[in-house]
């Protein structure tokens, strides 16, 4: 009797709807049997219960992540320090770049060379808008340079600015005494550019002295750009210190390449001495230490870069010493390097690019070259048609 009636339930059960059962327990609900709660308010503020219990748990677990993470984050972060060998200071310094540098790992700033620029700049930029005697500015200078040095930003030798020429690292250490530089407000999109005279340049900054006052403010943040031979150099430096008649701006070990300056080329023909400079020879007893020159032509002026017919055997890379009148009475002398050799129907034809010239000499060849062109156009403009046609031709 009980398994008949059973499965008369379950038949029923069967063919009953949904709604028809949901109302089912509702009525047996009515008849004491306590199943209410599993429908109507009760049901709703219960799964509202749950959800809030689960938010609250994942809330609890993200902090401690986030607590063990940053935990770790320091914990490495101090044992990389230690390592480096970073006093105390140091490493203040470079816990406030981290922050500033935007990075999530605290650790990767001893790695990550473009992160400690952004944040070292927003720092530099911080302290020294906030004011600081010379004092202050040295010791905070001497720091920043004693990190970039154990962290391997910055060679050793680059301390020593007089130490590093020629060498494939760059900073604004190497600019030299008397170079013109432009300078350009970072933030300024009108183009505006002010041209500075470097005055002085040690280990933890250097000196301009602009040709017209420039109001600035401590922090402030510059680009500066500046002639080394034939290349064009960029970086950014922020404002350490400004007055009246000049200002000082901070170090920076991340110049780049802007262009190759471009010259006209100015056919010439002027007479040359020219000799192989070698960085190292073989000495003798019956050598004697002097140059051998043979005559030159220097047909043609690129700024810096001159075509020299010659006798001279030379290979591409090799040095040379290179002697000729710029004008009268004025005489150029400078090492060349030889860019390149081409056959000529006597003598040989090689491109050199004068590579001891500053920015200043550099100017005085472009003076000199665009005189030349100048000059050449006035004997075309005053010769007779058939000469014109002859200069043409």
């Amino acid at each position: 009797m009980f398994l008949s009636l059973n499965n008369l339930f379950l038949m029923l059960s069967t063919a009953m709807t949904p709604h028809e059962r949901f109302r089912a327990m509702q009525r047996i609900d009515a008849n004491g049997l306590g199943l209410g709660f599993l429908t109507g308010r009760w049901l709703e503020l219960a799964g509202w219960l749950i959800i809030a219990l689960l938010i609250v748990v994942l809330i609890i677990r993200y902090k401690r992540r986030t607590r063990d993470s940053r935990l770790r984050s320091d914990s490495s972060f101090y044992k990389s320090a230690n390592r480096l060998q970073l006093s105390r200071e140091e490493q203040d310094i470079v816990a406030a770049i981290a922050t500033l540098s935007g990075i999530k790992q605290r650790e990767s700033i001893f790695t990550l060379r473009p992160a400690f620029d952004v944040g070292l700049r927003r720092l530099m930029r911080d302290v020294f808008a906030a004011g600081q005697d010379s004092a202050d500015r040295k010791k905070f200078h001497e720091a920043v340079l004693s990190i970039k040095t154990k962290l391997g930003f910055v060679s050793s030798q680059l301390q020593n600015r007089f130490t590093i020429r020629g060498g494939k690292e760059r900073t604004t250490r190497q600019i030299s005494v008397g170079t013109e530089v432009w300078l350009s407000p970072s933030d300024n999109d009108a183009g505006e550019r002010f041209i500075a005279e470097v005055i002085r340049n040690d280990d933890l900054e250097f000196s301009l002295r602009p040709e017209v006052p420039i109001t600035c403010q401590l922090g402030d943040v510059w680009t500066v750009r500046y002639n080394n031979g034939a290349m064009i150099w960029e970086f950014e430096a922020i404002t350490t210190a400004c007055s009246q008649d000049d200002f000082s701006l901070s170090h920076s070990e991340r110049i780049w390449y802007v262009n190759r300056r471009r010259f006209t080329r100015v056919p010439t023909e002027k007479p040359a001495k020219i000799a192989l400079f070698p960085v190292f020879s073989h000495m003798s007893e019956s050598k004697e230490m002097e140059l051998s020159f043979v005559p030159a032509v220097i047909t043609e002026i690129a700024g810096p870069c001159l075509r020299v017919r010659t006798g001279l055997p030379v290979q591409i890379h090799q040095r040379v010493l290179l002697v000729f009148d710029l004008e009268k009475g004025r005489l150029l002398q400078d090492v060349g390097e030889v860019r390149d050799i081409r056959k000529g129907d006597t003598e040989e034809v090689i491109i050199i690019e004068l590579i001891g010239l500053h920015a200043k000499a550099i100017g005085e060849l472009v003076r000199v070259a665009n005189q030349i062109a100048h000059n050449e156009a006035g004997e075309v403009a005053e010769s007779t048609p058939q000469e014109k046609m002859e200069v043409a031709t």
